[in-house]
Order: structure tokens, then C-alpha cells, then sequence
């Protein structure tokens, strides 16, 4: 059965809620879910027999690419261990481990990162990290990480490609890249 409406997600949700035998993680993660509801019609857990609990967020984002409009589709999972919410949780983006989207794959975006966020890498800049993670982090706060992490990674993008504009066109003292960060 495909739940369409947010009072069938709560109502899916409270019965998955049940399952969970910590009472303090309960009443966390209603409370958590109660926030996500505003933003996102579509929050599920599931509460495997492991004991690991499982919550999907997704959000369709509509662009006008060419004056088409597209509708992209994004789904945040978090997947809470034992020891949640004293350890981060298992965070992926569209089925990809967040930790790979932090991953710097040139020269030209460890530079960027170091001269913009003031860190070596993005991993030591994300809650992700343990030596950045707190219990008192929520996972909204993830998702709008993970929401400002893609706009940093475009951001690079398109400073490369100013970059690149910039020798092509032996214009090394444009100040392109001042209208885009």
C-alpha cells in the first residue's frame, strides 16, 4: 500500500514508533518526524528486527532548465544504530553514502575548500564527523547540510569553469567569480 496522504505517514509512522524500545528514542524521533513532516509529506521509518530504525525524507525539487520544467527527486536516508543519537547515523543521499559527497576529487577542490570553508576537506567540516557530532544535532539539520553541501560543491563547479573561461579567454583580471560565491 503506497501512503499519499501526511495523516497515513504519521499514522504508518506511530505504529513503527512502537516497535522501538527505548522510550527516550521514541519520544525523540516522534518529535524529530513532527519536524520533518512540515518539509517533507513523506517521512517513513521502519524498524527492522535488528533493532536498526530506518528514516526516508524525500523532496521533489521542480527546475526550469531551458524553460522546461523538470522534477527531480531527492531522498534522504538516515539509518540509526544502537547508539543513536550518542553516534551519528548511516546517511545516504538517493541511495549514495553522504560521506562519498564529501569526498574532494581534484587538486582544484581541495583548494577551494581550504580557501572557502577553512578546512582541508568537507568531511572534517560535516556533522558527519564524529569529532562534529553531537546528540543534540537533529536530522533536518542533516538534510540541510547535505542541501548546503550540494550548493558548495556546485558552487566549485562553477568556479572551475570561470577558471577556465578566464584562460580561455586571456581575461585573468574579470572578477567573474565575485557574482557567483
Amino acid at each position: 500500500m503506497e501512503l499519499r496522504t501526511i495523516p497515513e505517514y504519521i499514522e504508518f509512522n506511530n505504529v513503527e514508533l512502537e516497535k522501538i524500545k527505548g522510550r527516550s528514542l521514541k519520544s525523540r524521533l516522534t518529535n524529530e518526524c513532527n519536524i520533518l513532516y512540515n518539509d517533507y509529506h513523506n517521512v517513513l521509518i521502519d524498524v527492522g528486527p535488528d533493532d536498526k530504525i530506518t528514516v526516508t525524507a524525500s523532496e521533489f525539487m521542480t527546475t526550469n532548465n531551458d524553460n522546461i520544467p523538470t522534477t527531480k527527486k531527492r531522498v534522504y536516508k538516515f539509518i540509526l544504530n544502537s547508539h543513536y543519537p550518542f553516534r551519528p547515523p548511516e546517511i545516504y543521499l538517493n541511495n549514495t553514502i553522504y560521506s562519498n559527497l564529501l569526498q574532494m576529487k581534484g587538486d582544484y577542490e581541495k583548494e577551494m575548500v581550504k580557501k572557502l570553508k577553512g578546512q582541508d576537506c568537507l568531511c572534517c567540516y560535516s556533522v558527519n564527523c564524529t569529532a562534529n557530532w553531537s546528540p543534540a544535532i537533529k536530522l533536518y539539520q542533516i538534510i540541510n547540510e547535505i542541501k548546503s553541501t550540494l550548493k558548495f560543491k556546485k558552487d566549485i563547479i562553477n568556479l572551475l569553469l570561470v577558471d577556465k573561461i578566464k584562460k580561455q579567454y586571456n581575461i585573468p583580471y574579470a572578477y567573474i567569480e565575485s557574482y557567483l560565491v
